[in-house]
């Protein structure tokens, strides 16, 4: 079935569209009855153009055999294995891609973003952050970057999420954890991608923490993901004389939540824990 899930992914139909169909034909039968879907959800002559095209179908041939070769899984939107909570944002993935474990997803995890420019106080709180998390066997999610990477992937205790802006390489490996991206293997990471990228990192878990995260890091989108997803915003509180904390401790200002022991996340109140006092 991945290679219908694939194709289906690819067309350029509007979204809700999209998901209004599989709530009521699966994904097979979307392929096999084109022209009586075309007529029920009255798809405008760009969307009738982009199902009926075959080259989709070619192309889902060439991406199924690459992940086959690579070790690269689908997770379709109708999976068992479908992040829940990432379900019930406003625009889910139709299908993510994945490269490891994937029986992590059953496991807690909070959302963590930090900015290129950390200094010796960020990477301080970002130790005890972490620390703790692991401690209490709670996974982190977040942006596969060169300048993360190693912090939350290679040298990490426990399996992690890391997520792509782009399609997942034959060259990705993973130890514990495991890479989920919604694109295909052939598509490459630009702006675009990144603000797709990010509604999935706030999407996947209940919270997400910013440390010294500034606009160039695309702190916007991620804040604009999370309040739209409902989600638990917190930010580090930082030293105001260095520019690279003024955009967090802007948001403190208008009311962000402010994160002063790391058992303050909601992933704790969920779990009924005790907070430290």
């Amino acid at each position: 079935m991945d290679l219908f899930w694939i194709w289906f992914n690819m067309l350029n139909i509007e979204h809700v569209k999209k998901l209004k169909m599989l709530e009521k034909y699966n994904i097979k039968d979307i392929f096999l009855s084109r022209k009586e879907i075309i007529k029920e959800f009255n798809l405008s002559n760009v969307e009738k153009n982009e199902i009926i095209n075959i080259k989709y179908i070619e192309k889902s041939k060439e991406i199924v055999k690459y992940n086959q070769k690579n070790n690269i899984g689908i997770i379709n939107i109708k999976d068992k294995n479908y992040p829940k909570l990432l379900k019930k944002i406003y625009n889910p993935p139709i299908i993510l891609y994945y490269k490891g474990n994937l029986e992590i997803l059953k496991n807690q995890f909070v959302s963590i973003c930090i900015g290129k420019y950390l200094d010796r106080y960020g990477q301080k709180v970002l130790k005890y952050i972490v620390q703790n998390l692991y401690k209490d066997n709670v996974g982190i999610v977040t942006k596969f970057e060169e300048y993360n990477k190693k912090i939350f992937f290679e040298n990490a205790c426990n399996p992690n999420i890391l997520v792509l802006a782009s399609g997942i390489k034959e060259n990705y490996y993973t130890k514990k954890g495991i890479i989920l991206s919604e694109f295909s293997p052939d598509v490459i990471q630009a702006r675009g991608t990144n603000i797709k990228r990010n509604r999935i990192i706030t999407g996947i878990t209940n919270d997400t923490i910013l440390i010294q995260t500034t606009v160039e890091d695309g702190a916007g989108y991620i804040v604009d993901n999370a309040l739209e997803s409902n989600r638990e915003l917190w930010v580090i509180p930082a030293d105001i004389t260095k520019q690279v904390n003024y955009y967090t401790n802007e948001l403190i200002k208008h009311g962000a939540n402010v994160l002063t022991q790391y058992n303050d996340l909601s992933i704790y109140k969920h779990t009924n824990r005790t907070k430290n006092m």
